[in-house]
């Protein structure tokens, strides 16, 4: 389980880094803030995909019993599939219990410390974003360009910005330097150019004005509003009193408890779903196993999504796609084992019960 969680870890997290790193390549993140969304993200992808490396694990395994006979000398020594799979519930509440932990506790904090790094990227100095020799997108159509940027980004030699505004009109200031200041008598952030000049073109029009400049600056944007992710980064107590009046809480909350829940009906369904008829490999159940998988957790993703938008009555929630699978596992264990099994494995006898 651990090993599978990790590669299956491992290659989201590599998806991850792919589409951040365009963004650092692109100016928008620093290669810190990078670093700081990859640490941030580990945690919520254990929640989601804990289950996952549990329920891929219980088929490789038992698959492979299978193969080996080993599960055939099991149940001449008494073993019954029912048996098996009471032990194989009495580890997995253990994982449903770290996944809850997660789900309930450490998620929304988690989804906090997010949010608050998001938050710095978009404040954080416009200078950073700078590559040397690249065109940097600066937003509100500007672009930046400097041939230098000095050691932790302070200074920038021979810059260039041209900026387009909502008439179509072209400003263009070039200098030998320029850095970036919040100190100056006007509040927020700004682009201090030195020697320089500006040039301003005006659509459709012959007409230009060019000035020259010993310093100039340009006031630079900075969102004023927090980032906020509500109710994903709520506490999980602050939800339940809103459960029946909001849909998105609604969602918020049937999300937090299909997690745990999900590793119950996972390894149920992996038991029967890993039975191998003679002659049949390892591996032949795998690839249904992925498939069934697929459809539970895009339907757990886009019903969440339907009910927070009112798409779906928050007391139908989320809990049809639990049913879906809940039929899967019915189906699976009369295709594997027949009625009269299933139903010694679902009704405990009378000596049980004494």
């Amino acid at each position: 389980m651990l090993a599978l969680t990790s590669v299956i870890i491992t290659i989201f997290l590599i998806n991850q880094f792919v589409l951040l790193i365009e963004n650092a390549a692109r100016g928008q993140y620093s290669v810190l803030s990078v670093i700081k969304l990859m640490v941030v993200m580990l945690p919520l992808m254990i929640s989601y995909l804990l289950p996952l490396g549990l329920y891929l694990s219980i088929i490789l395994v038992l698959g492979r019993w299978y193969v080996d006979q080993e599960l055939v000398v099991m149940r001449a020594c008494g073993m019954s599939t029912r048996e098996l799979l009471i032990k194989i519930l009495l580890f997995s509440t253990l994982v449903a219990i770290v996944v809850g932990i997660l789900s309930f506790v450490l998620c929304p904090k988690i989804q906090r410390v997010h949010n608050r790094v998001l938050q710095d990227i978009a404040e954080q100095s416009v200078v950073s974003h700078i590559l040397p020799q690249s065109f940097t997108n600066l937003g509100n159509n500007k672009t930046f360009y400097a041939s230098k940027v000095s050691h932790k980004n302070k200074n920038l030699t021979n810059v260039f910005l041209a900026e387009m505004d909502a008439k179509n009109h072209w400003r263009v200031t070039s200098a030998e330097s320029a850095r970036e200041s919040n100190t100056a008598p006007w509040h927020g952030r700004y682009l201090i150019f030195n020697s320089g000049g500006q040039l301003n073109i005006a659509d459709k029009d012959e007409d230009y004005h060019a000035a020259l400049f010993k310093t100039y600056g340009i006031r630079m944007d900075i969102p004023d509003s927090k980032i906020s992710s509500w109710p994903d980064d709520a506490t999980t107590s602050s939800l339940w009193s809103q459960y029946f009046s909001n849909a998105k809480v609604a969602a918020e909350l049937q999300w937090r408890i299909s997690l745990p829940l999900s590793v119950f009906l996972l390894v149920i369904l992996a038991v029967p779903l890993s039975h191998l008829r003679p002659r049949e490999g390892q591996f032949g159940k795998l690839f249904p196993a992925i498939l069934i998988y697929l459809f539970y957790a895009n339907f757990l993703w886009f019903g969440k999504s339907w009910v927070a938008d009112g798409k779906v009555s928050p007391a139908l929630g989320l809990w049809w796609v639990h049913g879906f699978l809940v039929v899967c596992i019915v189906f699976v264990y009369l295709k594997s084992f027949g009625w009269d099994r299933f139903k010694n494995l679902i009704c405990a006898n009378k000596k049980a019960v004494a």
